[in-house]
């Protein structure tokens, strides 16, 4: 199944399982906050080592199952 992504969304999901966690911060807005496993990242540096942190962690790939505008 093939689904019709926003952009932004579609550029997440590319760089996300590309394990492209450098340029995956240009995804977030420069003052972004994300909770994840109980602990909340504050900024592009910090988004930045979650998401390697997470990707060497993990290994894992995402994949959006339905869109809703």
């Amino acid at each position: 199944m093939s689904l019709l992504l926003p952009p932004s969304i579609a550029l997440y999901v590319k760089r996300e399982n590309a394990g492209d966690t450098v340029t995956l911060s240009a995804c977030f807005a420069p003052n972004a906050m994300v909770r994840d496993e109980g602990r909340t990242y504050a900024g592009l540096a910090a988004i930045t080592a979650w998401k390697a942190e997470t990707k060497q962690k993990y290994h894992h790939t995402i994949m959006p199952l339905t869109v809703a505008h």
